[in-house]
């Protein structure tokens, strides 16, 4: 994490996105560069990482092959970090949708003027017409 938000609340988007990537970074150290797919799934007698379920030490309570915790590392990172790039997408979505509530607000305010100029001009030409039916006609 940068060193002005460490130990600190996430509060933005953006905040929230540099500490995705750091939990990444912290992620691919705490599993010597490797992800979920390049992991095996458990581990053999030895520790080592196997895909082969044959091949993996057995658990003594329950029978079951020993999962490759460094790989289950890689399911929690993936689900806290998409969680924290979510808060990002969000926030850049709320920016978008004020810049273009104001974008449309200004359209709004130029076709009003544009609108009202041109009911004035009609407005003096009515005027006038009535005014002056004979010149109007010509």
């Amino acid at each position: 994490m940068p060193a002005g938000l460490s130990g600190k609340q996430v509060t933005n988007g953006s905040q929230a996105r540099e500490f995705g990537k750091m939990m990444r970074k912290d992620a691919l150290e705490g599993t010597e560069g490797q992800t979920y797919a390049q992991m095996g799934r458990f581990l053999d007698k030895n520790g080592n990482p196997t895909s082969d379920e044959a091949k993996a030490a057995k658990d003594p309570q329950t029978g079951q092959p020993v999962e490759n915790a460094k790989r289950n590392l890689w399911v929690t990172e993936t689900a806290l970090s998409t969680a924290l790039n979510v808060a990002y997408f969000g926030e850049r979505v709320g920016v978008f949708g004020i810049v273009m509530g104001l974008a449309l607000l200004l359209t709004g305010i130029g076709f009003l003027v544009l609108t009202l100029g041109g009911a004035l001009e009609r407005k003096a030409a009515v005027v006038k017409a009535v005014q002056h039916p004979v010149a109007a006609t010509n």
